[in-house]
């Protein structure tokens, strides 16, 4: 809308009218525009500009869009709005300039509602007071760009201030950040007060003196956070205000600087009748002052901590304050501000006005705690203390673990209680290299009475020690004993050779194949202590019945990858413990029976694929049990089972009897069905894991009364979704419901549960602002295809450089031919260590790569050539937040040089053969597993002209070195619904390079001398930097998934030592530095040893 295209217009007019329902653009500058019907298009080089108001909105009816790529300002608001608007989108400029309790880049006043409000990359929102002031209604707020306060003189200001509106949603994934004075934030980065915002969506940055206040009874809903959200005074701050639940996978940190309440640098501070709901962290909450706040009026209902808690934990609150730890292997952190382990890096829990407990999971516990007068109650948690840990207070605990860390003996963790003692049914266990029989641990010393009764011990890295428990002068004491028993599973050897072989072999009454720790004795399997361990080497063990039945009282799985199949095996025990060491997962096939009951420990996993008669129960206390894995659901077991809270039970079996659930039951696994028998109870600490595909989801199938609780999480496969519903839970009644819902739906896809007097029902529906269309839903953890893609060509550029370099030492003219005059025949080997770090670009995250590897080569003189062969192997390991990757390689290399007057040319030509794997890691025990080759062809040329400068040789080298790279197509396997067929895939890289070496010459007692080296270089990719691959869901949705793409600009430095240690060997120690010029750096070792012939 020009301004000589608007009817009537006179330049001297301070507002122009637009009421027609049109379009209309401005492209130049106007005045400004007071809007009461239709569009406006605001272009790059068009703006609005009032004395008060820049575009004052007045609409009566919804339908209009602002679309801005331009400026909008006035001195009181950019844009107000005191009608009905349905969307703004800019990417350009909406500013105030001047100052008031209102002035803001966006004012929504008491009568105005905006259905959409869209801040684009690049956009920019400010005002003295807010970026955006609201105090009406807002749907949507979705920002990508900046909102910021403008402000000079700080105050009450934010980048969002809601005062007594209303704001459906709110995301942000640029920044929202106070005002900036003087390189100080003052103010807040999101304030609402008196208002309500029901949903806060944060994978920017919030920043401020505060990143979000709550206040005067204002109310968050649902805010959550894979960001960063920062204040100097707190991270996030409620005052007399509520929030639903508070979620965290990034980092909330309250920075030391201004002070608010009583405490500097707060990562969560509640105070004057505050509530949250729920406040669930797998990220990071931390303040110098303190990590979490409460005073004597607040309360957060329930702690859950899967990520690290760095800070201080003080609550002064008259109601019991309870935090749980991570499910499965996953280990949630308490600890003091600097975030380290280190007994020096401890923090401090405090609770004043009510006891503390801690409620399951497994935590590891570097906080003290004050406690006085108070009580610490554990039900159920695991902790693991790795440092002398004082609880003033009493402590008592049922269930669960404690897990003690073990230097040596007179440094280990251990619980100092400053009170009374009491612990039953505990896992107590000592981990650690240095244990060994005859030490003492003193691991819980109170100064009061002690009760301890039921407890287990163990070592929990079998090391052929049993660990005995006793009371000492009132102190839980663990002694370490040799284990004499031959119960060390040793395959197939029947004779003693001084190891403990494990692998396959045949499990008889009478077989002679279990030895001893030391594996010095082989004998029959010990009957005093019928319970098996199974280490060394994995492999199949062959149950056979026939010479005797087989009956153990536990047993122990501590190498991943054991099958157990054949003829039956007795449960011998009141109680048999079958125990699968972290990381590890065994498969039993055989049927277990017995009047005894299975309890599950360990937090590997454990597969039972028979038809199990055991009837004395079952209990899931850590790891994971399933029961059938997919090839066999009619696997089975009988009566009732507990799953703990560390516990996951899972599988697509049958259970006979009935299930309470405090930790995590998953039907399937991956999809399928879980049936039971009897009755379902879930907690409300517990979460029912349902795993869903394009086409099928997982069921819990219960014969008699499901009774709802605690949670329920879902679990979306890649691919494509419409409107659908899926059978979640099938029973005969049902009561309860859940508490909550967490998925990794997009917000495109609408869920919903219907609980029905026989069932629960997920809906699956596109949402409102979609369209109602099919809804897309991306692989996650997928971008470490292109991480190991970009490692690969890194090594394959580094072998082409350090051939190079070798061909490139020649000397000088002018140097003595003593020193230079190359052998007829030489050969060189050289072992190599390095790691890089890649900060994440286009939308894939971060990833290290570590390596190493050796390279050898044989070269020798041909007339005017210098010629030779190399070959070598190499491993990397690619890890990213949850995915992992790693590259074997073969590699061999032909190369040669020869002088052209005083220049040296050479060149080098290779291929190699990778062996690809990666893991890609999930909600509960799954990983989608991929396995694939890949080929490279290398080469290179180069030329060098050594330069000598008295006893200085400076060498220039210029070259070029290409690599090409093909990976194969594969399918991803493993019990996930996640898994893609990744596509084939070809690399190429092309990086032009300069380098200047100088060397130095110096003395030493041999008739060569020793060189001191010191390099500088540069390289350039010149061809594309894509890492992306195509990958299938299997419902046939084709996806591009990102990789990271590295810099192109490559600057390194490094230094080298050459040795001469006789008259026919030399020895080369060297370091680079790839510096961060991009987003690549890094540094490689490299140690190498030259004879000549």
């Amino acid at each position: 809308m020009a301004a000589s295209l608007l009817p009537g217009m006179a330049h001297a007019a301070p507002c122009v009218a637009l009421n027609y329902g049109g379009n209309s653009t401005v492209t130049g500058a106007v005045n400004c525009i007071d809007w009461t019907l239709g569009n406006i298009t605001i272009t790059g080089n068009g703006s609005l500009s009032g004395e008060n108001i820049g575009l004052h909105a007045a609409i009566p009816a919804p339908g209009s869009l602002l679309a801005n790529s331009g400026t909008i300002v006035g001195s009181l608001a950019g844009l107000q709005n005191d009608g009905v608007l349905s969307q703004v989108q800019t990417n350009g400029l909406i500013w105030s300039t001047g100052t008031g309790v209102t002035v803001a880049g966006i004012l929504n006043t008491g009568s105005g509602s905006i259905t959409s409000l869209v801040n684009n990359t690049g956009g920019s929102i400010a005002g003295s007071r807010a970026g955006i002031f609201n105090e009406g209604s807002i749907a949507t707020i979705s920002n990508a760009g900046m909102i910021n306060s403008n402000s000079s003189s700080g105050g009450t200001v934010a980048a969002i201030w809601n005062d007594g509106g209303t704001i459906t949603n709110l995301t942000n994934t640029g920044t929202l950040q106070s005002a900036n004075i003087g390189g100080v934030l003052q103010g807040f980065g999101v304030a609402t007060e008196n208002g309500t915002i029901q949903t806060l969506a944060n994978s920017g940055t919030i920043a401020g003196m505060v990143g979000v206040l709550v206040q005067e009874g204002g109310r968050v809903g649902a805010l959550t956070n894979s960001g960063t959200i920062s204040g100097d005074s707190a991270g996030i701050s409620l005052e007399a205000s509520t929030a639903g639940t508070i979620t965290n996978t990034g980092l909330i940190v309250g920075a030391p600087g201004g002070a608010m309440g009583g405490t500097i640098g707060t990562g969560i501070y509640l105070s004057r009748g505050s509530n949250v709901g729920l406040l669930a962290n797998s990220g990071t909450i931390t303040g110098g002052g303190a990590a979490i706040q409460l005073d004597s009026d607040s309360r957060i209902s329930t702690i859950t901590n899967s990520g690290l808690i760095a800070g201080d934990l003080t609550s002064a609150g008259t109601i019991s304050l309870g935090i749980s730890g991570g499910r499965g292997n996953v280990v949630g952190t308490l600890t003091g501000a600097s975030g380290g382990l280190g007994v020096a890096d401890k923090g401090v829990i405090t609770v004043t006005g009510a006891d503390l407990f801690f409620s399951g999971g497994n935590l590891l516990l570097n906080d003290d705690i004050a406690a006085v007068g108070r009580s610490v109650t554990n039900y159920g948690a695991t902790l693991q203390i790795n440092n002398p840990i004082t609880v003033t207070g009493n402590y008592s605990q049922t269930g669960g673990g404690l897990a003690f860390n073990v230097v040596d003996t007179s440094s280990y963790g251990y619980l100092d209680v400053n009170g009374s003692a009491a612990i039953s049914g505990a896992a107590i266990s000592l981990g650690g290299t240095g244990l060994a029989f005859g030490q003492t641990y003193t691991v819980v010393r109170p100064t009061g009475s002690s009760t301890y009764a039921n407890n287990t011990a163990f070592v929990s890295v079998n090391n052929g020690l049993l660990a005995r428990l006793s009371n000492v002068n009132g102190a839980l004491t663990v002694t370490l004993l040799p284990d004499p028993s031959t119960h060390y599973w040793d395959g197939a050897n029947t004779v003693p050779d001084g190891t403990i072989a494990g692998g396959s072999g045949t499990w008889t009454a009478n077989g002679t194949n279990w030895t001893t720790t030391d594996g010095a004795t082989n004998y029959q399997l010990d009957q005093t202590y019928v319970r098996p361990v199974f280490g060394g080497t994995a492999g199949t063990v062959t149950v056979d019945g026939s010479q005797g039945a087989i009956a153990v009282t536990g047993m122990q799985f501590s190498a991943d990858g054991y099958h157990v199949t054949g003829d039956d095996i007795g449960l011998a025990a009141a109680s048999s413990a079958i125990e699968v060491d972290g990381n590890a997962t065994a498969i039993i096939d055989s049927k277990l029976t017995g009047t005894g009951a299975l309890a599950k420990t360990g937090s590997g996993m454990l597969i039972l694929n028979g038809v199990n008669t055991y009837s004395g129960g079952t209990s899931v206390s850590a790891g994971t049990l399933e029961i059938g894995d997919a090839a066999h659901p009619t696997a089975s077991i009988l009566g009732d089972v507990a799953v703990g809270s560390a516990g996951t039970l899972r599988g697509h079996g049958s259970i006979g009897g009935n299930v309470t659930n405090d930790g995590i039951v998953r039907p399937g696994g991956s999809i399928g069905t879980l049936t039971v028998l009897g009755n379902y109870t879930q907690s409300p600490t517990g979460t029912l894991f349902i795993d869903v595909s394009p086409t099928a989801a997982s069921q819990l199938k219960v014969g008699g009364t499901a009774t709802l609780a605690g949670a329920l999480n879902v679990l979306y496969g890649p691919g494509t979704y419409s409107a659908s519903s899926y059978r979640i839970v099938d029973a005969a009644s049902v009561t309860g419901r859940f508490a909550s819902v967490t998925s990794n739906a997009p917000a495109e896809l609408a869920q919903s549960v219907q609980n029905l007097a026989d069932g629960s029902t997920l809906t699956l529906a596109a949402s409102p602002a979609d369209g109602g269309g099919p809804v897309i839903v991306a692989p996650t953890n997928a971008t470490i295809f292109g991480a190991v893609a970009s490692a690969a060509i890194r090594e394959g550029q580094r072998v082409n450089d350090t051939l190079l370099a070798r061909l490139g030492q020649d000397c000088a003219d002018a140097a003595t031919d003593a020193n230079c005059a190359r052998p007829g025949r030489q050969a060189w080997a050289q072992i190599v260590s390095n790691s890089v770090n890649v900060r994440g670009n286009d939308d894939a995250p971060s990833y290290k790569d570590r390596h190493y590897g050796f390279l050898a080569g044989l070269d020798q003189q041909v007339g005017a050539w210098t010629v030779g062969v190399a070959g070598g192997y190499s491993h990397v390991d690619v890890t990213e937040d949850a995915a992992t990757g790693k590259i074997d390689t073969l590699r061999i290399a032909g190369y040669g040089s020869r002088r052209v007057g005083a220049v040296n040319v050479a060149a080098t030509v290779g291929a190699a053969y990778d062996f690809l794997q990666t893991r890609r890691s999930f909600p509960g025990p799954g990983k989608a597993r991929g396995d694939s080759d890949g080929q490279e062809i290398t080469a290179g040329l180069q030329a060098s002209l050594p330069l000598a400068a008295g006893p200085v040789t400076i060498t220039p080298r210029l070259g070029l070195r290409y690599q090409y790279l093909h990976t194969e197509r594969f399918s991803e396997t493993g019990p996930t619904s996640q898994n893609l067929d990744v596509g084939a895939q070809d690399f190429n890289s092309l990086q032009p390079y300069a380098q200047l070496s100088v060397g130095l010459p110096f003395s030493m007692k041999s008739d060569k001398p020793a060189v001191v080296e010191a390099r500088v270089g540069y390289a350039y990719e010149t061809l594309d930097t894509n890492r992306e691959y195509r990958a299938t869901a299997g419902d046939g949705t084709g996806f591009t998934l990102p990789g990271v793409a590295p810099s192109r600009g490559m600057f390194s430095a490094g230094l080298g030592l050459t040795l001469p240690v006789s008259k026919a060997m030399d020895l080369t120690a060297s370091y680079d530095r790839l510096f961060d010029t991009g987003n690549v750096s890094g540094q490689t070792f490299q140690l190498q040893a030259t004879y000549r012939f």
